[in-house]
């Protein structure tokens, strides 16, 4: 049997924190996961929509300066944006777990 000072259930950014300042403080810490490690944000949602949200927002920005003689014929593909989103999300997964490591 394993004996934790804290158990953490799901592995997202305030659990990640709140572990390694605990660990830092000398407490042996547990995270337990049902889904990807790193949480929804990670994996799922915040930084997830901010790779796809961002893009349209860029030229959504520059269609305002149109009338300045700001060119604004920007194409986005939807199929590279979701290869570009799954790339990056991938990493920020690997980086967290790298960090984990360190726990």
């Amino acid at each position: 049997m394993y004996q934790y000072d804290v158990t953490f259930i799901g592995s997202g950014h305030a659990s990640w924190h709140a572990a390694i300042l605990l660990r830092k403080f000398g407490k042996k810490v547990a995270i337990i996961e049902s889904d990807l490690t790193a949480g929804t944000c990670t994996n799922y949602g915040c930084n997830a929509k901010f790779l796809l949200e961002s893009p349209f927002e860029y030229l959504d920005g520059l269609s305002r300066y149109e009338k300045a003689g700001i060119a604004t014929s920007g194409h986005i593909s939807w199929e590279k944006l979701m290869d570009y989103r799954s790339i990056a999300t991938h990493q920020l997964w690997n980086n967290y777990l790298r960090r984990k490591a360190l726990i």
